[in-house]
């Protein structure tokens, strides 16, 4: 199966940070699931298109 996700927008209070799946998977899951659960979380294609939240937390979990 392809990797969709290439990179996730996290929002911060001023801006957005821009990581790495890898990185993003580095980030203990209590806290990856705080910003999910909080709406801070974009996950982005190759081309820098949105990819649906279910769609994206869906293509990172698969290994």
């Amino acid at each position: 199966m392809e990797e969709r996700v290439h990179h996730i927008s996290i929002r911060k209070t001023k801006g957005f940070n821009l990581i790495s799946r890898s990185e993003f998977l580095e980030i203990p899951s209590g806290e990856r699931n705080r910003l999910i659960l909080n709406k801070r979380v974009q996950f982005l294609d190759a081309a820098g298109l949105h990819i649906p939240l279910l769609e994206g937390i869906r293509s990172i979990s698969l290994k």
